[in-house]
């Protein structure tokens, strides 16, 4: 397992004295840095400028092009990518073997909204790409198996890179929310010199179904154990709870 982080954070972090004082989190810090093999740092790595930030954009755009980036100088002839709310059901090497295979350069997902961070335009936004390009839903990136081990997939990265690079600065002309819709271009643009495999929705799961519907991998923030069936008990249980604290509040108010 190979760690891709700051170096101030990883440096306090492992300071016993100014860190373990103050946060218990440092003491789960230091049993679980012993699943890491490796760790290497942003700092080190060529980072091209990117604007601090956008206007209706999921994060800082530079944390997208970090994960970029550090997929770029992956040390693994194999690579794994996942956003923090990917939550593994179990063994996750059935990616690899099944979904990436022998051939193939990357295995991902669909993204649920086709084109989601192109803000539903299905043509931005690149100026002479073919009608096709409609066509091409985007990808969700929360969720990539790479072979890194192979030319072709270092390409689609770095080509990833620069198109990102240059549709986040753009501010005049390009709405993006995410690096969605660069990889949609890079991909569209390489699909003949790559091999793509879409993992099925009801293995890299995102939003509804969960651990308990079979899933491999769950993509969303809470209750990834659930079944798309329990987590809609769930959500209608907590929206009664809160519709009954609003009506004893009211009442409450009403008392007085």
């Amino acid at each position: 397992t190979v760690l891709f982080t700051e170096r101030a954070p990883w440096v306090f972090m492992n300071d016993e004295k100014a860190c373990r004082s103050l946060w218990p989190e440092c003491l789960e810090f230091a049993q679980d840095k012993t699943y890491i093999d490796l760790v290497r740092f942003y700092d080190d790595l060529p980072i091209p400028p990117v604007i601090e930030r956008r206007e209706r954009f999921q994060t800082w755009p530079e944390l997208w092009l970090k994960r970029i980036v550090a997929s770029l100088h992956s040390p693994f002839a194999e690579t794994l990518v996942v956003d923090s709310d990917v939550y593994a059901c179990g063994p996750v090497l059935g990616l690899f073997d099944k979904w990436l295979g022998p051939g193939a350069h990357i295995a991902i997902t669909q993204a649920p909204a086709p084109f989601g961070a192109s803000r539903g335009k299905s043509v931005a936004f690149r100026s002479g790409f073919p009608q096709s390009f409609a066509n091409y839903t985007e990808r969700n990136l929360g969720l990539q198996v790479l072979a890194t081990g192979q030319p072709e997939t270092l390409h689609l990265l770095a080509l990833l890179r620069d198109v990102y690079v240059r549709q986040v600065n753009d501010t005049d002309r390009v709405a993006i929310g995410n690096d969605q819709s660069a990889y949609r271009e890079a991909s569209f643009t390489l699909q003949g010199s790559i091999v793509e495999h879409i993992i099925p929705a009801e293995i890299g799961c995102r939003h509804e179904a969960g651990c308990a519907d079979g899933c491999l991998v769950v993509h969303r923030h809470k209750n990834p154990e659930m079944s798309a069936q329990q987590l809609q008990e769930a959500k209608a249980q907590a929206l009664l709870e809160k519709k009954a604290a609003a009506a004893a509040a009211k009442a409450n108010g009403d008392l007085h």
